[in-house]
């Protein structure tokens, strides 16, 4: 693949969500039944993992319908917050494709997978909208740019430590403390959704018109989505608000960093492979507790 051409020219200091005096957190190794699967979608084809957070953030922030024929000249916007208004606009599938093509697509070096990256795109919003729309009951529920900052925790390129920042920084109130919301637990939702249940019917669909990409056998599929559909991940929601806010309801920085330190950390939820692994636990734990019950 060729290298991308970004017209801003910053370092990735300069870049940097974190002061220099924070230290990198590392993340345990997460694996999941579905990692070979969607490498071909989620790494192969995958534009996302060549931008840094920092630029992703700060294009999806620019991007608006008058702002799509212009590019974004600079420089960086490296401290957010909820009072960000770009958080709550809107975006429907038309102003996500355009984004995709005259943003993160538009004047860069791309070779051949461009095309495969921009059919994926449409198909993981397409799917994240219609299980929104079946969570929430809502038939015009609409995806907010809050919703796919995801994009860039999940896949783009960047330190541990400025995910966990960003993660901060946009769901922290006017105290700089962090808490449970209705915001957070939807932006999870849509984690947890993109990383299972969208790439897998992504691959599916993509493979019914794309000849490089591999289709499923039915066995695979039924596997795959056993763990992977709307519920699991309305589930892993409550799991991790269980076990994060578990001792306590809100936390300051230094308070939240250390959450997701050692193995037990909840570093998976900005890693695809750890956000499956959880699925993938949560739901051998549910079947043993199903066969405890039809066995006494």
């Amino acid at each position: 693949m060729g290298n991308c051409i970004v017209k801003c020219n910053q370092s990735e200091n300069e870049s940097s969500l974190i002061a220099e005096t924070e230290e990198e957190i590392e993340f345990p190794y997460y694996s999941s039944l579905s990692d070979n699967h969607l490498e071909i979608l989620e790494k192969n084809n995958n534009i996302f993992r060549y931008i840094s957070l920092v630029e992703y953030i700060n294009l999806l922030s620019y991007f608006t319908l008058e702002t799509s024929a212009t590019p974004f000249e600079g420089p960086y916007k490296i401290n957010f917050s909820f009072k960000d208004k770009f958080l709550s606009d809107y975006i429907n599938q038309e102003l996500f494709q355009s984004f995709i093509e005259n943003t993160i697509l538009k004047n860069r070096e791309i070779g051949e997978e461009e095309s495969t990256f921009k059919e994926m795109c449409i198909e993981l919003y397409k799917s994240l909208k219609l299980k929104l729309k079946q969570n929430y009951g809502k038939e015009n529920k609409k995806i907010t740019k809050r919703d796919l900052i995801c994009l860039g925790t999940l896949f783009c390129k960047t330190n541990n430590i400025n995910k966990i920042k960003l993660f901060f920084d946009i769901f922290k109130n006017e105290k700089d403390i962090f808490l449970p919301s209705e915001e957070l637990n939807e932006f999870l939702l849509c984690s947890f959704l993109i990383s299972s249940y969208c790439l897998i019917c992504a691959k599916k669909n993509l493979s019914q018109i794309n000849p490089t990409i591999p289709e499923f056998s039915f066995e695979d599929l039924q596997k795959l989505l056993k763990c992977s559909e709307l519920k699991d991940c309305q589930s892993l929601v409550k799991y991790f608000n269980i076990n994060f806010f578990f001792n306590k309801q809100f936390f300051v920085w230094n308070e939240f960093i250390q959450k997701f330190k050692g193995d037990n950390g909840f570093g998976w939820i900005f890693s695809t492979k750890g956000i499956r692994q959880k699925l993938q636990e949560n739901q051998i734990e549910t079947d043993n507790f199903i066969k405890k019950i039809f066995t006494k």
